[in-house]
């Protein structure tokens, strides 16, 4: 039994669940592939690009290596929010440095061991790191200040906060003063901080936000 996550732009596996009298047979090999394809129908399906996401990676801990079987993977750096190529890129730096922040090694702040330099690795550039959140009016919304305090790029599977579509934005609901209206049209949301907050909710939620929920 597997359980998911399905996120607007991604498939997120959680738990999978099997009979350890069937463990010889890699049930949980089978489970990936198959969301792996689920991931590639939606897409296929006209849901967008869809990602298949497998949790948290932990190098040293050998429970979590049969992650790094499947290709061509990706690990996310935390600190640019960018995902990088696991064999060519993380692999590497990884067997030296358990905590490794991979941008600083790509941006030549730290360095591997000679042995270890010679394999193939991303460069980091600067642009790299700046997301295209699309709409350039954005910033008018929020406000300028507020809206360099989004998340940019958003968090996998999530909608870029800053450039949510029109049509998504005026089919959310939110209470002002006891009566049901456009978010958009709230009092919360001219406040530029909680602005921030309810464009992070709608992002993680997507077209289900307009289906399921109503913000107060």
């Amino acid at each position: 039994m597997g359980v998911l996550d399905i996120l607007p732009n991604a498939i997120s596996g959680v738990y999978f669940i099997y009979d350890p009298d069937y463990s010889a047979l890699s049930p949980g090999k089978l489970s990936a592939l198959r969301e792996c394809s689920l991931a590639a129908e939606l897409e296929e399906a006209g849901f967008g690009q869809t990602f298949y996401m497998m949790g948290y990676y932990i190098h040293s801990c050998q429970k979590m290596r049969y992650k790094a079987e499947y290709s061509p993977s990706y690990l996310l750096d935390p600190s640019t929010n960018h995902f990088l190529p696991f064999k060519d890129t993380c692999e590497p730096i990884l067997e030296e440095d358990n905590h490794a922040i991979f941008s600083e090694y790509l941006s030549g702040k730290k360095s591997l061991p000679k042995k270890e330099q010679q394999r193939p690795m991303v460069k980091l550039e600067v642009n790299s790191l700046q997301a295209d959140t699309g709409d350039s009016d954005s910033s008018e919304e929020a406000g300028e200040d507020e809206d360099e305090r989004l998340r940019s790029p958003p968090p996998p599977g999530f909608l870029p906060p800053s450039a949510l579509p029109k049509e998504l934005l005026l089919s959310v609901y939110g209470f002002d003063r006891g009566t049901a209206v456009p978010l958009i049209m709230s009092r919360a949301w001219r406040t530029p901080s909680e602005q921030i907050k309810l464009r992070e909710g709608i992002a993680a939620l997507g077209a289900a936000a307009e289906e399921t929920c109503l913000f107060v």
